[in-house]
């Protein structure tokens, strides 16, 4: 169900201001390509203010590959070179596979890269769901499925579970999302889940600049812990500076997102990392934590990721969780 839609006018002064700290942002939903003449029109507005513009869809929009063909047409004589799809068996009622075939087909006759994210239950061979895209060259990411939104009532057969908190950083952290209505919060997905005062949520723009609010967050050090040692980071802070009363692990996690949601929806458990990063241990630690993605990242020849800005500008925003 769609709650809403931000203006075209309040999403281009969200990219002149964020303009000044990110190079790209990416154009989110709900479904943006609804609304693809206004995405175009943002889209061209960002590239004179020097970001990099990016769309994430998913192919409900699709009637035909012909359809398809004219949208991406405009939105390449924007600007948009990058195209995120997203698909999974949990919409294939809504969006046919031959959909999600066509919007890849004709967004690469416009000359776009195409990256193709298939959500895949750990009962099911995800090889299969990659087979109708054989003869594409595009990039897929297979995700498990997370145990967020309207996916806590799947089946268990459906989760991959892992026993113990969950290790891996996280770049998602780096990629605060502005909502339709102005709220903003530090990724897009998990972090609507989050309750009040937790990191997770950074502000609302549309009672502070979003200067205010984005320089607040690139100031946190839990943010930080958070995209150099992912929330296990958080929970080896909160066991090392004796907090373990504070928090009770789960016997089992279907990925780190639910760990970092347990950590930061307790108002003590915060208080207790954000006092241990305040001493010289805990300032070690997040040190230690930069020096050896430092030297990582350096080893592998990998560049620092890209921060950016993922926005609902000019897009209406589903219910929370409907893509998980």
């Amino acid at each position: 169900m769609a709650k809403g839609k931000m203006s075209p006018r309040q999403a281009k002064e969200y990219l002149r201001l964020a303009a000044k700290r990110y190079k790209y942002a990416a154009f989110v939903g709900g479904e943006p390509l609804l609304y693809h003449r206004e995405i175009a029109e943002l889209a061209t507005y960002a590239r004179k203010l020097g970001i990099e513009p990016m769309v994430m869809t998913s192919a409900g929009w699709v009637e035909n590959e012909a359809q398809a063909r004219d949208v991406f047409g405009e939105l390449a004589a924007a600007g948009i070179k990058r195209i995120g799809a997203s698909w999974d068996i949990y919409h294939e009622e809504l969006c046919a596979r031959e959909q999600i075939v066509s919007l890849a087909r004709a967004a690469l006759e416009e000359g776009m890269e195409v990256a193709v994210r298939i959500t895949v239950p750990s009962n099911e061979d995800a090889a299969r769901w990659q087979e109708a895209f054989d003869d594409l060259d595009i990039q897929f990411e297979i995700k498990p499925v997370s145990k967020q939104g309207r996916a806590r009532t799947l089946p268990s057969s459906h989760f991959e579970e892992r026993h113990g908190p969950p290790s891996g950083r996280c770049n998602s952290v780096l990629l605060p999302f502005v909502r339709y209505d102005g709220k903003v919060y530090a990724c897009c997905g998990p972090a609507f889940h989050c309750r009040a005062g937790s990191p997770l949520y950074l502000g609302d723009a549309e009672e502070e600049p979003l200067d205010a609010i984005l320089n607040r967050a690139e100031n946190d050090p839990i943010r930080e812990m958070i995209h150099l040692a992912g929330p296990h980071g958080l929970w080896h802070l909160l066991e090392e500076s004796g907090g373990r009363d504070l928090h009770t692990a789960r016997d089992t996690y279907t990925d780190q997102c639910e760990l970092c949601l347990d950590l930061l929806n307790s108002a003590a458990a915060v208080a207790a990392v954000r006092d241990h990063l305040g001493d010289a241990r805990g300032q070690a630690a997040l040190a230690a934590a930069t020096m050896w993605m430092r030297e990582r990242m350096k080893m592998m020849g990998v560049a620092p990721p890209k921060p950016g800005l993922n926005s609902s500008c000019a897009t209406s925003r589903g219910e929370v969780g409907d893509k998980q």
